[in-house]
């Protein structure tokens, strides 16, 4: 019997330098705000004391720290139009409300790329192991077609075949090479790994792969390591015959499941969980249906005429499915946020979407932290803005107790209207807008956080923020990562304290947010749900009136 799964062996000079995420900084930091930061081959460089890359974090290695997180999802690299190091995010494994573990088939194939062997080569050659086999894993990933799906996750086989993989490495260096170069030159080495490796419609001309060669050649010349190239071939065609039998036997685990005759495994029902809601897409729930052919009466009618993206709350759906509920392999997983962005959710189809409560906020952080808008706003200009939230309401449908998605592609299209209208309708107000003081080595007291309050002019147009200054303080003195708080957390501080005021100026979206249960992750002044368990209301209450 296979022993327990060993954590892999990880080379730590082969650490994913951090400019490989330059291409998600694009999409993560908002466009007014990306020219504050510069990636280059040492990392991200950016003014976190005295501009604006402030209100993303207090220094670079804080802010890579979230673009890693925002891109761990499956397919990720290639909806980021990433070029380097596809499978350097850490697979995330599930289990189902009857405990078997789960993962994505994206992140199965990174989960073999992980536990790549570490040979007894050097640093350059690891390096080019690793590169190779990540190579082999896209070209099969590229047959998922864009398809996010769920497969079981068998320790047992896994671990039979990292045993057999074990094995078969420890045999080398083999007496007799299996593959030898004859000139030993860069380009006959090229041509005998494009035998070797699969087509990939990702690098139809090979173009990757020569980089990778030519990367190796620079630090290992092949025409002078004739034979470190020939040990190289020999675990290469090691490690993809046994990559290729894993692969190929277990169908299930690395095909959609359209291209699969007879399954094996019942198709799994994600349920969401956030907060204090659980809530399911009901499109997967009528594919379960439909494959098992399950008598629910009406209700299948129901959910095929619903949207492609329609949810619903986890209780309701037992009350419609009642005795079938337990046909239906439910696996939880965690709605997924960085400190400012929602990660992208897998929904169909090959696309991706968020949670409407979180497309919500980030209009608010893009209003409040981006623009600066209310440094100069006035209760006249304010009813322009307002014309915007009631149009956003609508749209948003911000009525709805059960969370709601909305796909990457309809995010964008709105965000892009949303920003049109604040530069066309509010561009001579922000112009007049000072700019946050930077904070110094000492940090910042609640007398200078007051200050900048006043010297932004916050306390203008709303009125009633000096009722939160000191809770406000509290929070970002309980959050800050330094012992000493920083210009990050000065912008933070801001941050929260005008979204507080605002939704005093929006009680409709604020019940909103309430009935989402937004405040189970974010210090909101909660006066509508204080029955559910992490409602924050009492201690924000209780913190007032001690400053006060």
């Amino acid at each position: 019997m296979p022993s327990n799964l060993q954590k892999p062996e990880i080379d730590k000079e082969l650490k994913i330098p951090d400019f490989c995420n330059a291409p998600v900084l694009d999409i993560y930091i908002d466009e007014e705000i990306r020219p504050f930061f510069n990636f280059q081959e040492t990392g991200l460089t950016a003014n976190f004391k005295s501009s604006k890359a402030a209100i993303y974090g207090g220094d670079d290695q804080e802010v890579v720290k979230e673009l890693n997180y925002f891109r761990e999802f499956p397919g990720s690299f290639d909806l980021f139009k990433m070029v380097t190091h596809p499978y350097s995010i850490k697979p995330i494994m599930y289990k189902s409300m009857q405990k078997q573990e789960y993962i994505y088939k994206q992140d199965m194939l990174g989960q073999l790329h992980v536990y790549t062997p570490i040979s007894h080569l050097g640093v350059a050659a690891n390096q080019l192991i690793r590169d190779l086999t990540g190579y082999f894993l896209r070209a099969k990933e590229s047959r998922l077609d864009g398809l996010c799906e769920l497969t079981p996750f068998d320790k047992v086989e896994f671990e039979m075949y990292l045993d057999q993989l074990r094995l078969d490495t420890r045999k080398l260096p083999f007496k007799v090479h299996r593959h030898k170069l004859r000139e030993n030159t860069l380009v006959e080495l090229f041509e005998k790994f494009r035998t070797m490796v699969p087509a990939t419609p990702q690098d139809p001309k090979c173009l990757i792969l020569r980089k990778m060669l030519e990367s190796f050649d620079s630090k290992k010349p092949v025409k002078k390591n004739g034979d470190l190239v020939h040990h190289i071939l020999d675990w290469m065609s090691t490690i993809y015959a046994e990559l290729e039998l894993f692969v190929e036997t277990h169908p299930e685990t690395f095909l959609p499941r359209n291209r699969i005759a007879n399954k094996q495994f019942p198709t799994p029902v994600r349920l969401f969980m956030d907060g204090d809601n659980k809530f399911v897409f009901m499109h997967e729930v009528l594919e379960v249906i439909n494959e098992k052919q399950l008598d629910v009466g009406e209700f299948k009618e129901t959910i095929t005429k619903s949207d492609k993206l329609a949810t619903m709350i986890f209780a309701d759906l037992n009350k419609n499915m009642k005795e079938h509920m337990k046909s239906i392999e439910f696996v939880p997983m965690k709605i997924k946020r960085t400190e400012h962005r929602a990660v992208y959710n897998p929904s169909f189809d090959g696309k991706y979407c968020i949670l409407t409560i979180d497309f919500f906020l980030e209009i608010l952080f893009h209003l409040i932290a981006v623009k600066s808008i209310f440094q100069n706003m006035n209760d006249e200009i304010y009813k322009n803005l307002l014309v915007m939230f009631v149009s956003i309401r609508d749209v948003l449908e911000l009525t709805e107790s059960t969370p709601t998605f909305l796909s990457i592609k309809e995010v964008d299209v709105m965000m892009d209207i949303i920003k049109d209208y604040i530069d066309t309708t509010f561009g001579d107000l922000m112009k007049q807008n000072k700019k946050v003081r930077p904070v110094g080595p000492k940090g910042f007291t609640l007398k200078d956080f007051k200050s900048e309050i006043q010297y932004l002019g916050l306390n203008k147009f709303f009125k009633q923020i000096g009722e939160y200054e000191c809770v406000v303080y509290d929070l970002i003195v309980q959050k800050k990562q330094k012992c000493y708080l920083r210009t990050c957390d000065m912008y933070e501080g801001l941050k929260i304290i005008q979204l507080w005021c605002l939704l005093d100026r929006l009680p409709h979206e604020y019940k909103w947010l309430q009935i989402q249960g937004f405040c189970h992750r974010f210090p909101l002044m909660c006066y509508g749900c204080h029955d559910s368990k992490l409602c924050k209301k009492n201690h924000l209450k209780t913190t007032i009136r001690t400053y006060r």
